[in-house]
């Protein structure tokens, strides 16, 4: 799939890269602004439907990409202990606000397996706690996020520069 071609896999969601299992896959999803949604797709009647996940502003992707390492890094800290309390999670990164609510990265264990989570989650009493939207990636899913960058990253900029066209006239 050529990065000028991407496929619609259903109303407003293009295609940048398929992630594998239970069909979580990367899409640009245009909803009045363009968005990085990550997240499993199902087939209802024959047609294929977002399902769990979560969609994250330009700004949010830009956050998330800047913090890689530091997620990759504390993914690894936490298999060295994962022996310990499976409640324990490594709060990685902020991933910022928008509309849709306040986005952070975290590492954390789920069914015995070490997950990179990106979640909506909100705040009661000044104690943070995860809300239902979000995603939770084992790394060889994480690794095919990471590889597909900058297939990403062109899907935004070219929304950017349409956009920054638009604001001109």
């Amino acid at each position: 799939m050529s990065s000028n071609n991407y496929e619609y896999i259903c109303p407003n969601h293009r295609l940048i890269r398929n992630l594998g299992g239970n069909g979580t896959m990367v899409t640009i999803q245009y909803s009045g602004v363009k968005l990085v949604s990550i997240r499993r797709f199902h087939w209802v009647k024959g047609e294929r439907r977002p399902s769990k996940g979560i969609s994250l502003t330009v700004q949010q992707w830009l956050n998330l990409k800047k913090n890689m390492d530091a997620i990759e890094k504390a993914y690894h800290e936490r298999s060295a202990y994962s022996e310990s309390d499976p409640d324990d999670e490594i709060v990685v990164c902020d991933l910022g606000s928008s509309k849709d609510g306040h986005k952070m990265v975290c590492v954390k264990s789920w069914k015995k397996q070490i997950r990179i989570d990106i979640r909506e989650c909100y705040f009661e009493d000044g104690i943070r706690k995860n809300g239902r939207k979000g995603i939770s990636l084992p790394m060889k899913r994480w690794i095919k996020l990471r590889s597909c960058i900058r297939q990403i990253d062109n899907a935004v900029d070219k929304e950017l520069r349409k956009l920054r066209k638009l604001q001109k006239h």
